[in-house]
Parts: structure tokens; sequence; C-alpha cells
């Protein structure tokens, strides 16, 4: 049930929740890209590994959101920084 975690806080947490983990996760990547196209100029590798990597994070928090509304099969996606266990921690740092 680590996969449904996002509809664990929906039910707990009602409208409110959901909105507040959303905005959470596009301010993290919103701000990830911004940091990744500053650091373009400086460093090109840098700058490519940093939009790639939070492009990723993002991506797993989509899929994941899709499974919770059921618009794609589960498939086992945890929701990054707020899935138990520290399996999903480590592969995103």
């Amino acid at each position: 049930m680590e996969d449904f975690v996002f509809m664990g806080i929906a039910e707990s947490y009602g409208f409110i929740g959901t909105l507040s983990i959303i905005t959470i996760f596009l301010i993290f990547y919103l701000y990830s890209i911004s940091i990744g196209i500053r650091y373009l100029r400086i460093d090109f590798f840098g700058g490519i590994l940093v939009l790639l990597l939070s492009a990723s994070i993002f991506l797993q928090v989509i899929i994941n959101f899709a499974n919770t509304y059921a618009i794609l099969p589960t498939v086992g996606i945890n929701l990054p920084f707020f899935s138990t266990g520290f399996t999903s921690f480590t592969v995103v740092s």
C-alpha cells in the first residue's frame, strides 16, 4: 500500500492536503529548473544533470498521481520524499 501514500494524505487531510502536496512538488520542480538553467552557464554537464534529475523526480510524481487517480495502471512507483522505507529515499537522493 506504499504506492498509494498520496491517497492516504488525501483521505486524512482532504482537498487542502492534496493541493499542498501538489504545490510542494511543483515549487520543488520549478526551483530545480531555475537552478539547472542558471547552472548551465557555469557548467553545461552539471546543468543538464540537475535538469534531468529534477525531471526524473517529477516524472515519478506524475506517474504516482496518475496511479492514485486510476489514470494509469499501478506500476509500483513510490511518491518521492513521502513514501516510507529507505529504498525510495535512496533512489531519489
